[in-house]
């Protein structure tokens, strides 16, 4: 197994939707718009955000956010489709070093 190449290592703790987040995850409602916060070290919005599953979540307006605990975060907004899939998402973070954190199944589809 290769060594992050970032230091620190991105490790997303924290995860959830409008303006406070934990490390449960949370829950977004099918044909809803909502802003996704997630805190962890080394996350910044120039990370490249993916969301398992078929497609019918878009990301959009990824930025860099800090805790008021100051932990370094990104927030980005999620666009559920009508149609989407339900059930639970992993949230996958990419860095231009390509080291890859997640947040497996924080992001439920209802």
């Amino acid at each position: 197994m290769a060594s992050p190449a970032s230091s620190p290592a991105p490790n997303a703790e924290n995860l959830g939707t409008g303006n406070s987040a934990s490390n449960t995850g949370t829950t977004i409602s099918q044909g809803t718009t909502a802003t996704v916060l997630l805190f962890g070290p080394g996350l910044n919005g120039n990370m490249q955000v993916t969301i398992s599953g078929p497609g019918d979540i878009a990301v959009t307006n990824i930025q860099s956010i800090t805790s008021t605990d100051n932990t370094p975060g990104i927030s980005f907004i999620a666009a559920v489709a009508s149609n989407a899939a339900l059930g639970a998402r992993t949230v996958l973070l990419r860095n231009s070093k390509d080291d890859i954190t997640s947040f497996t199944g924080g992001l439920e589809v209802q």
